[in-house]
Order: structure tokens, then C-alpha cells, then sequence
């Protein structure tokens, strides 16, 4: 069965009842000139980027107290990218568990949707 939860009370459960904030540490990327050094670096290549936004929408940084991830959902080859500034590659899973969130049917989408900030 799946229930279906409005962001704000996502927001809502994820904050008050689990403590976990991510204001402010989800921004939205709608320009490659946007992605931070970092990433560019890891991807390398501007018109890979750029096809992606085109293809794909937006991508999002979200912050952690070590690093930052770049995450996009994608459709064709695989169901997302998720890169850390570290240069690896990580399964939603692996984020979720870095940021305390129990395995409560969520994705990345539901997340990004909810704490998500245009950038500036």
C-alpha cells in the first residue's frame, strides 16, 4: 500500500518528529555554469553537463558536514546520478543513511522536492 504525504508534512515529519533539517542544504542548479568547481572537475565536461540539464532538468547540491552530493534524476540509462565531492559515485541508500533518514519508502525526489532552493 502506498500513502500518499504532502511536502509539507514531509517537511513537517522530517523535522519535528525524526530532527532532520536539510534547509538551506538542498540547492536547485538550473545553469552548468552554476555546478560547483568541484563537480566539474569530477564530470569534466561542460556539454555532458549541459546535455543533462537539457535533457534531464535540474540538478541539486545537497550539504552535508563533510562533503556535498550532486544529484539529478535521469531516465534513459540509469535513474539517477549521485556523485559526491569526492569523486564517487552512491546509491540513494548511502545518503539517507549519512543524513540519519530511516528507510521510510522516500527517495532523493521526495527530499530535493521538499528542501530544494532555487539558486540565486
Amino acid at each position: 500500500m502506498k500513502i500518499l504525504i504532502s511536502e509539507s508534512d514531509l517537511r513537517n515529519l522530517l523535522v519535528n518528529r525524526l530532527g532532520i533539517d536539510l534547509t538551506g542544504e538542498v540547492e536547485m542548479i538550473t545553469s552548468n555554469h552554476h555546478v560547483p568547481q568541484v563537480f566539474q572537475e569530477i564530470i569534466s565536461n561542460d556539454i555532458l553537463i549541459t546535455g543533462w540539464m537539457n535533457d534531464y532538468g535540474p540538478m541539486f547540491i545537497i550539504h552535508t558536514p563533510d562533503k556535498s552530493y550532486l544529484y539529478q534524476k535521469q531516465r534513459r540509462n540509469r535513474p539517477y546520478l549521485l556523485v559526491g565531492s569526492d569523486g564517487k559515485a552512491y546509491e540513494e541508500e548511502d545518503l539517507f543513511n549519512k543524513l540519519g533518514i530511516p528507510p521510510i519508502g522516500l527517495n532523493l525526489d521526495d527530499i530535493v522536492n521538499t528542501f530544494g532552493e532555487e539558486e540565486e
